[in-house]
């Protein structure tokens, strides 16, 4: 995908992601606010089928689908950074647990050795 490609597909791809959310409100135009004998029913409804016409262009365009993929990817890409981020960190506290844990261990030791009564 070229850098033109990608900016009509990120462009187109905003478009829609606008639009979805413009949808859901005449939807709640058409089934809530101005229900079937309201007056302006038929009105509501045309502008909810005329955009989710314009949606289905824009869902069938061949410019978005690249576009999810490469940020989808880079959205895996970066948690699996993260990850890995996470794993070393928890392998550094790991080691100062298991550190710890000996340090008590050997603490312990020497102070039941001091306890226990001497011959």
């Amino acid at each position: 995908m070229t850098e033109q490609e990608e900016a009509v597909g990120r462009q187109r791809l905003g478009v829609l992601t606008q639009l979805e959310k413009r949808l859901v409100e005449l939807e709640t135009d058409a089934t809530v606010l101005y229900a079937k004998p309201h007056e302006r029913h038929d009105r509501a409804q045309k502008d909810y089928d005329d955009l989710a016409e314009i949606m289905a262009r824009l869902e069938a365009d061949r410019s978005i689908p690249p576009v999810r993929l490469k940020d989808a990817e880079q959205r895996v890409t970066g948690a699996n950074e993260r990850l890995a981020e996470a794993q070393k960190q928890l392998a550094t506290h790991q080691a100062a647990v298991d550190k710890a844990t000996t340090d008590v261990a050997e603490a312990q030791s020497a102070l039941d050795a001091l306890k226990s009564p001497t011959p």
